[in-house]
């Protein structure tokens, strides 16, 4: 198993690995998605703002 930790995942990336290459998905999914995974996680007392790092321009980013 790969240690993705600390690598940048563009939103065109997470989209294909997740819905698939012919998935037509908007990028803005992602974003979404995002957003209610830190509310959740923020919600049950992680520390989510200093793990989960948007890198503007190019996508996502876990320092875990």
């Amino acid at each position: 198993m790969r240690n993705n930790k600390n690598d940048i995942f563009s939103r065109n990336h997470l989209i294909e690995r997740i819905w698939g290459y012919n998935a037509e998905v908007d990028d803005r999914t992602v974003d979404s998605h995002i957003r209610n995974l830190r509310e959740k996680l923020r919600n049950n007392g992680f520390a989510v703002d200093s793990m989960l790092i948007t890198v503007y321009g190019v996508g996502y980013k876990w320092l875990g």
